[in-house]
């Protein structure tokens, strides 16, 4: 690497360990390119002090200056991002990146607006001549979602099309994302078309990157509301309140890969097995590697319905389903689960009707004989890991032995607890 000139390195010494975007120019004083960070020191510090690829060394010789913004949260620096790079279309921006990838976040102009994610080029399909907000370009469908994670858990919103939209209403029952709090439910008017609007108007402005000022609009909501004595709406604000204060954004947090031009390591990959005594104390599993190493604080167990206990097919789609329900939680870009064909097709099935199909992840199913030995693989969507297939099934190996050891773990504690044996 060519040695760092003197103002670069004053530079470094001054940005923050915060979250936020920096803009790299050349000799010209031309914006080259915009980029995000959950620390920007840590992350622009890097670019001078490792070796790269050969698109990423071009850029870094032509950086004479640097400057940064800090922002209040992770999310802000990836809403604030995209706008930049809409607005100034760096060099790099587009160079660096494989076009293609690029998605938006769309909210449609309708009665009932419906907020999704998709490509430039394919939301004229998707949508036909609605008119519409647009929000991006982000740098991957992933990312998108993350963000629409977070939003979606306060604001609940609708993503359906309008034929299913209809037949719910024909039904006169919301969808399942209702129940999982992911809709507010307008196809059966659980909420009103104008308060539908109202938080339809919050989720652009939020989009926007008015965290702040949404915060200070809400807590207005709030008081007047208390002042009407309509305590249920003002509990309600109050709530909304609290979790834009508390963003939950670990995911965005953990791995900068997701940011950064670095996606052949550091996966998110999540492990699932059901285990029984008889039929009986059913439990799931969920472990959860980053790369290749285990992080057992993201672990976590699921003690099944007892209505589903002898049922393993019934077993696995409730485990998957409740994990999904947790929108706090990263999305996994690998899935390895223990089964057959049948285990494997609901696995499947779950995730396609959650609407991920802009993002499923891969999916891997180890089917065993009575002896625990791989008899058979099927796979899923393999094109989105980047790694050959020895290492996806050593790694898969190694994720199904891991959730496999903790669903007995648990599954026995259970059995003793209802036994009373100490």
């Amino acid at each position: 690497m060519k040695k760092v000139n003197v103002n670069i390195l004053e530079k470094l010494k001054n940005i923050p360990t915060s979250p936020g975007v920096y803009r790299f120019f050349d000799s010209n004083r031309t914006l080259i390119y915009i980029g995000k960070a959950t620390n920007l020191k840590s992350r622009v510090s890097s670019y001078f002090q490792k070796a790269h690829d050969a698109k990423t060394a071009q850029l870094v010789q032509y950086i004479t200056d640097i400057k940064f913004k800090q922002t209040d949260s992770v999310l802000e620096a990836l809403i604030l991002e995209s706008e930049l790079i809409k607005k100034f279309q760096p060099h790099y921006n587009i160079k660096l990146k494989d076009d293609k990838s690029f998605v938006n976040i769309y909210v449609t102009k309708e009665l009932y607006s419906r907020v999704i994610i998709e490509r430039p080029t394919n939301i004229k399909k998707k949508i036909g001549n609605l008119k519409f907000w647009e929000f991006g370009p982000f740098t991957s469908a992933l990312i998108a979602e993350e963000i629409l994670l977070i939003i979606r858990k306060i604001f609940g919103y609708r993503d359906c099309t309008n034929t299913k939209f209809l037949l719910q209403t024909k039904k006169n029952r919301p969808c399942m994302f209702y129940s999982i709090t992911k809709c507010s439910g307008p196809c059966v008017n659980i909420i009103s078309q104008s308060q539908y609007k109202k938080n339809i108007n919050k989720i652009i402005f939020f989009l926007k990157g008015n965290r702040a000022q949404l915060i200070k609009q809400l807590e207005k909501e709030m008081v007047r509301e208390t002042k009407k004595q309509n305590f249920e709406k003002a509990i309600i604000i109050r709530n909304q309140i609290f979790a834009l204060r508390h963003l939950k954004e670990a995911n965005l947090l953990k791995n900068d890969f997701y940011f950064d031009n670095q996606p052949d390591r550091n996966y998110r990959i999540e492990g699932f097995d059901i285990s029984n005594i008889s039929g009986h104390n059913t439990t799931g599993s969920m472990v959860v590697f980053e790369g290749n190493i285990p992080n057992k604080n993201l672990y976590r167990r699921f003690k099944i319905n007892s209505k589903v206990n002898s049922d393993d097919l019934e077993a696995t789609r409730e485990l998957i389903t409740r994990r999904l329900g947790h929108m706090e939680w990263p999305l996994p870009d690998l899935i390895v689960i223990d089964g057959g064909i049948n285990q494997f097709n609901v696995v499947k099935k779950v995730f396609s009707n959650i609407n991920l199909k802009t993002d499923m992840p891969t999916i891997i199913s180890l089917c065993k004989n009575k002896k625990r030995q791989i008899s058979k693989i099927f796979t899923f969507n393999l094109k989105k890991i980047k790694l050959d297939n020895n290492q996806i099934i050593e790694i898969s190996k190694k994720v199904n032995a891991e959730a496999h050891r903790f669903a007995i773990y648990y599954q026995r504690k259970l059995t003793r607890k209802s036994l009373q044996i100490n």
